[in-house]
């Protein structure tokens, strides 16, 4: 993740703690990673967070969990966290370098306009642009990936 990124999704979890959970989970320790994979996939989140419904402050580590005694009921607070945008949006102006000297005023040359929707995980994108080239009197259209 990019360090923005990562800023954003601090400020996100910092936020939950101000909110109700998204989901309690009533499982045993064995499927606890099943059923936050299963939660975080249903909303579309990029990651799941755990905590005691005693203490919701305290992250709950996972690890700690697999160590409880196999038939132990555990009730935890689920906070899905979205730190990619599923959706992104852009809007472009190119100028006319060449001719914005020669007038001495700005041209612009090209008008952009993209959207594209989360396709991975880590916040690869892919979707379509639209536009119009005002030097070459044209209409564009194309495909836009992001990484």
């Amino acid at each position: 993740m990019l360090q923005s990124q990562l800023d954003d999704a601090a400020k996100e979890i910092a936020h939950l703690k101000n909110k109700p959970p998204d989901t309690i989970i009533k499982t045993v320790p064995v499927e606890v990673i099943k059923v936050v994979t299963k939660e975080v996939k249903k909303r579309g989140a990029n990651f799941g967070m755990l905590t005691d419904p005693d203490h919701p402050n305290n992250q709950i580590d996972l690890n700690e969990i697999a160590t409880l005694p196999e038939g132990t009921t555990v009730n935890l607070n689920q906070y899905n966290v979205f730190a990619y945008r599923k959706v992104i949006r852009g809007f472009n102006v190119m100028p006319d370098w060449t001719e914005s000297i020669k007038r001495g005023s700005p041209r612009i040359q090209e008008v952009t306009y993209d959207v594209s929707r989360r396709i991975t995980k880590d916040g690869k994108y892919i979707g379509g642009v639209v536009g119009y080239d005002f030097k070459h009197d044209e209409a564009k259209a194309g495909i836009r990936y992001s990484f």
